[in-house]
């Protein structure tokens, strides 16, 4: 079969070569058409793919020179599709979102952003922000570009007044995101600057005394304040204030405790004054900040007594009781009185509390000993205690369980 073949080959040339055709005028026609005919003919086209085989298979098993036509064609094609669905997943799979932005003045609008620092896309919050990106080609554009185009839009709109402010709230993706692909805290506090940095920078050029906020915020604390209704406008002021383990732990309380949504945001800044009573109470562990503010919640469910239990406890703390013991007549005196009537009354003295309490029938006003733990739960208690540490250098000093506790006169 070869030496057929070969032959064929052989006298292919020699037929093209004194091949006579009248239309075919010039010299250089007739080579052009010699070199076409050969080139697209059988004998040329078998040569050039058993060449290629054979060069081929010195890199690869031997085994696949000796393939059928169609088998090798297969291969090529399949080598071929995978090298093409390398380059698709290269060049055009969509990038992931690897961050979340929420910018708000009056309209409020949330962002996606890629690796790459570009918006991937944008939702409104509301009305006004969903006329603002009617305006707006903010997709694939890189995050200091769309918020300039983001700002001049508010200007022209006349919503950057002196008297308002721009809010803005980062946090990094992790669902779906393998570790490697996540940002880093410095990542995410790079992309934080930038913001800040291009947002500042539009209002000094146009000369506006508009302040600008940009926070920090995680995922879980961001899902836990849209849960009550709030955005983040109405709770960066809350979390710079109470930090963030404790914010995070203090909007969980919401749903815990059965308060209504719409009268816990009404109330947040009654709870963020409740907390700075506590501080200045000089209760400075987070935990016990949060023990004190869930107690007061779960007595006060209409949150109309909060600031009356904290500024208790800062009474008996400057009465010189121990943060347990004053915790603990709380605890008391609410339990003697839901009403709250009497509460102020209630927390004199211990030997009068004990009379009034013996007179009028009802149990003595100090707790039992199961009721002076501090009411948050483990899960609670890991974060906060990771922030008490981080912020006193040291880990806090904490009572075993299992010794009694000191009182104000031990001290």
């Amino acid at each position: 079969m070869k030496n057929i073949f070969d032959a064929e080959k052989n006298k292919l040339p020699v037929l093209l070569e004194n091949l006579e055709l009248p239309e075919v005028q010039t010299p250089a026609h007739q080579r052009h058409l010699r070199e076409s005919l050969l080139a697209s003919s059988y004998f040329k086209e078998g040569a050039v793919q058993l060449s290629t085989r054979q060069k081929i298979g010195r890199f690869i098993a031997p085994g696949f020179t000796l393939m059928k036509p169609k088998a090798w064609r297969l291969v090529v094609s399949l080598a071929v599709l995978f090298l093409a669905l390398g380059a698709y997943r290269a060049f055009f799979v969509a990038p992931q979102a690897v961050a979340s932005l929420t910018l708000q003045v009056n309209p409020g609008i949330t962002m996606t952003i890629s690796a790459r620092n570009k918006v991937l896309d944008a939702e409104a919050l509301d009305a006004p922000g969903e006329a603002l990106l009617t305006r707006l080609d903010v997709a694939g554009k890189e995050v200091p570009e769309v918020l300039r185009l983001m700002a001049g839009a508010l200007r022209e709109a006349g919503l950057l007044a002196p008297e308002r402010r721009i809010v803005v709230a980062l946090y990094a993706i992790e669902e779906g995101l393998r570790p490697a692909e996540r940002l880093t805290p410095p990542e995410l506090s790079a992309l934080t600057e930038n913001v800040r940095q291009s947002l500042l920078g539009y209002m000094l050029e146009q000369g506006l005394p508009v302040e600008v906020k940009v926070a920090e915020v995680t995922a879980e604390l961001d899902y836990v304040a849209r849960a009550i209704g709030l955005l983040p406008i109405d709770y960066v002021d809350y979390v710079a204030e109470a930090g963030y383990p404790l914010a995070k732990e203090v909007l969980k309380l919401q749903k815990e405790l059965g308060i209504d949504p719409a009268l816990f945001k009404e109330q947040l800044g009654t709870i963020r004054a409740a907390l700075v009573d506590i501080r200045k109470a000089g209760i400075e562990s987070q935990i016990d900040a949060l023990a004190i503010l869930k107690v007061a919640l779960a007595a006060d469910p209409k949150l109309q007594k909060l600031t009356t239990i904290t500024a208790a406890m800062m009474d008996l703390a400057e009465k010189g009781l121990s943060k347990e013991t004053a915790l603990a007549k709380i605890q008391a005196a609410i339990k003697t009185d839901p009403t709250l009537q009497n509460f102020d009354d209630l927390l004199e003295l211990p030997e009068k509390e004990a009379d009034e309490a013996t007179e009028n029938g009802t149990p003595p006003p100090e707790a039992p000993q199961r009721d002076t733990p501090r009411p948050v739960t483990p899960e609670a208690d890991a974060p906060l205690k990771e922030a008490d540490d981080a912020e006193n250098g040291a880990p806090p000093p904490d009572t075993p369980p299992d010794k009694p506790e000191e009182s104000a006169d031990d001290d």
